[in-house]
């Protein structure tokens, strides 16, 4: 069962490194010559062949299974595209709203043991590299799907990769060293290995360093817990939001701070729009912990994308030409 907006989707930005590891002994890495890198072009025709692969993972103590659905070279073969869906096995309890009475009402989903909610995640990954080395990457994401569980899953797929291919991803140890037990000279097995790190707004670090915020809003919010009828715990969250004038004098570093000694016990969230390439963005920051540095370091770029031709209603079988088109145009 798919649960996704049909109107529009959050794009965050990347930088995806490849390097290579040891997977035959723990001392290899001790011992073993420089590993052979494979280019994203090396890997392309392999990654594409593992289309369908699945692999389970706990999140949250739920289990979730990433299926790598879809991939493909994109029509300007610019890009390396895939769709990558997790399904939540846990299920959920969903609650309805009526807007004009208030009311709400529960209801739990009816499923199998291994059915759930699914949800999915078109990436573009650039099939050139920066002058930094490494390739852009978009991703367009999901709940419960974080950069983290990406990368593990990525990661996962060259794993299997090497390991179907051994030949391909086995290099002898250099120096001639010999193993102790078969006399021969050390074979490494390894396998390639990719790593996801954010990509800065510029713009919102812009923003940040000379105060150029077209609003500034603070966030309060409470969370209601309620037990479902299946054993699973719906948050229901309430906000209130108060507007502040974006036109503070002094530096943003010391406006900021005003920010968290004077209303961090009264509000959660300080949200900040910004003109981001001719986009209206935003970005929220936890006013306990609030500090320019911090803002700076932890941010990651990220774009909504929106006025599809229709509702997105098959984005989760296989590619969609419509997000893709809107992620190329974003990424521009």
């Amino acid at each position: 069962m798919s649960n996704r907006s049909g109107f529009e989707r959050l794009v965050w930005f990347y930088s995806l490194s490849i390097n290579s590891r040891a997977r035959t002994r723990p001392d290899d890495s001790q011992h073993s010559s420089i590993l052979p890198v494979k280019s994203l072009i090396d890997l392309e025709e392999a990654i594409i062949s593992k289309k369908y692969f699945e692999h389970a993972y706990t999140i949250n103590t739920r289990r979730a299974v990433l299926t790598l659905q879809d991939i493909q070279v994109s029509h300007c073969e610019k890009y390396l595209t895939l769709l990558v869906n997790i399904s939540d096995t846990a299920g959920a309890t969903k609650v309805i709203k009526d807007n004009e009475s208030h009311s709400r009402r529960e209801f739990s989903l009816e499923k199998g043991k291994d059915q759930g909610f699914e949800y999915s995640s078109h990436i573009l990954i650039s099939r050139t590299l920066d002058t930094k080395k490494r390739h852009l990457v978009l991703v367009e994401k999901s709940p419960l799907l974080s950069t983290h569980y990406l990368e593990l899953f990525l990661n996962k797929v060259l794993f299997e990769i090497a390991k179907e291919n051994e030949s391909d991803y086995t290099i002898a140890q250099e120096f001639g060293v010999l193993d102790s037990e078969t006399g021969k000279v050390r074979n490494i097995r390894y396998k390639p290995i990719i790593g996801l790190e954010s990509k800065p707004d510029e713009d919102l670090m812009e923003a940040i360093r000379l105060g150029n915020f077209s609003s500034i809003t603070l966030v309060s919010r409470e969370e209601k817990s309620i037990n479902g009828t299946d054993s699973n715990v719906e948050i229901i969250e309430t906000q209130r939001e108060v507007r502040l004038s974006t036109k503070f004098t002094g530096s943003t570093g010391s406006f900021f701070n005003g920010i968290k000694q004077y209303y961090k016990n009264d509000f959660d969230t300080v949200k900040v729009s910004y003109k981001s390439g001719g986009v209206n963005s935003s970005a929220n920051f936890d006013v306990s912990n609030i500090s320019v540095d911090g803002l700076e370091k932890a941010v990651t770029k990220k774009v909504l994308i929106d006025g599809f031709n229709e509702t997105l209603k098959d984005a989760y079988t296989m590619l969609s030409n419509d997000i893709i088109e809107k992620m190329l145009e974003v990424q521009q």
